[in-house]
């Protein structure tokens, strides 16, 4: 019998669309992050990567279709990310049937339905015409579901799908107060202090540590001028600052092999081998005091160094 206790799980990546994900005026790109509530926007998600998964696969087998199904055991795979925990079948039949009851609406426009069949084993669904026109392009971005699984704020989980997707860049201030739903108001009704809001955003990065680095930038003063990409916070996954200085030893290793390539050319060119005596080099016996001192003055000469004649010495 053989043994799978060893065995390495491979990773699996939820497969998002770039057009969504890019452009924030997509009808779809606000559903995305809807939810309010941890379990039931990773149950969503999940969904919304099993699905995709589906459609993707019977598209390669030529097949144009806009519903699937996929079987309730895979939110209990090793693969899954929705917490390290059990988490119940009921739990998961409630996210689903909340799903279920927003498709056709601004909140859920990925979906036209999804439900549990008679046996509670599949999970069947039909996407919406919208979200099918966007996997019938072949741009996509990816990212592993091992990231997203000890994150434990649904803030921190909104971040990582955009900055684990895009690798880097930046996000304007207003745009994260809008899609992680920051409250900009205290609950007597009073307007919290912009730096409150942008600690309530640094506490979603900071959950991030493990895998991103990133800083807010804007002026230090009211008296400094405003920069461009001031009220941004500028980002970079820990795996792309990796590649990136990956990039600058190779670029360094390959310009010292060249320069080194050059010397070697050099060398050869001038037929000096760094091993060989000077007196193979030269034959003194064959040389007079004139001559010794006509190569000297021409060696010093070439070499632009000041030269004094020995007779004047």
């Amino acid at each position: 019998m053989k043994s799978y206790k060893n065995k390495k799980v491979k990773n699996e990546y939820l497969t998002i669309n770039k057009a969504i994900l890019s452009n924030t005026n997509h009808p779809l790109h606000d559903c995305l992050f809807k939810y309010a509530d941890l379990l039931n926007y990773k149950i969503f998600i999940m969904c919304l990567h099993q699905a995709t998964k589906v459609i993707i696969s019977m598209k390669k087998q030529g097949l144009a279709l806009n519903k699937g199904s996929f079987k309730l055991d895979t939110f209990y795979s090793r693969k899954n990310f929705l917490c390290n925990s059990y988490i119940s079948k009921n739990e998961i039949l409630g996210g689903i049937l909340r799903i279920e009851k927003t498709t056709n609406t601004d909140f859920n426009a990925f979906f036209n339905e999804i439900n549990l069949d008679e046996d509670g084993k599949n999970i069947n669904f039909e996407i919406s015409d919208l979200y099918m026109k966007e996997l019938s392009k072949k741009s996509f971005y990816k990212v592993d579901l091992a990231d997203l699984k000890p994150l434990k704020s649904i803030r921190a989980l909104k971040l990582a799908l955009i900055i684990l997707s895009t690798k880097s860049g930046y996000k304007a201030l207003n745009y994260l107060i809008n899609v992680l739903e920051i409250d900009t108001y205290k609950k007597n009704g009073e307007p919290k202090k912009r730096t409150n809001i942008i600690k309530d955003i640094k506490i979603a990065f900071n959950n991030l540590n493990h895998v991103i680095f990133y800083v807010y930038q804007a002026p230090k003063n009211q008296h400094e001028a405003i920069k461009e990409g001031d009220f941004k916070f500028h980002y970079e996954t820990l795996e792309q600052m990796q590649k990136a200085e990956e990039k600058r030893v190779e670029a360094e290793n390959a310009k010292y092999d060249e320069v080194s390539n050059a010397w070697d050319e050099l060398n050869k060119a001038l037929e000096i081998e760094p091993e060989q005596d000077f007196d193979k080099l030269f034959n003194v016996d064959d040389l007079t005091f004139d001559s010794v001192d006509n190569e000297v003055k021409k060696a010093i000469t070439e070499n632009q160094h000041e030269y004094f004649d020995f007779d004047d010495c």
